[in-house]
């Protein structure tokens, strides 16, 4: 995949963070990128704390919706709607259950 060389070394940074982070792989976002770029559709979502320490799924869903500004400063449309969650109280875990579906709708190959 032809990305452009600004948002390459952008997504980098992020899996490095969470590498950094840890109990991620090193190129969790970029297969991520890559898969909405085939697939043109994908759900991404994380656990948002209730206090605490920050879940490491927010951590990874907060550094995918900043990918996603990016490409959009880049030229891609890529549309985002929220999903309804059953969260009607903290999961187990200690915390909401938040999620997005991500389209692409213009950029490379759509």
């Amino acid at each position: 995949m032809n990305l452009p060389e600004q948002l390459k070394k952008y997504i980098d940074t992020r899996d490095a963070m969470l590498v950094k982070k840890g109990h991620y792989e090193n190129d969790l976002l970029i297969n991520t990128f890559s898969e909405l770029v085939v697939r043109k559709e994908i759900n991404f979502g994380g656990r948002a704390s209730c206090g605490g320490k920050t879940d490491l799924t927010w951590t990874a869903f907060m550094a995918w919706q900043e990918i996603v500004r990016k490409a959009r400063k880049l030229g891609f449309e890529i549309n985002v709607e929220s999903i309804k969650q059953k969260n009607g109280s903290p999961t187990r875990s200690g915390g909401f259950w938040d999620e997005n579906k991500y389209t692409l709708i213009s950029g490379i190959n759509a």
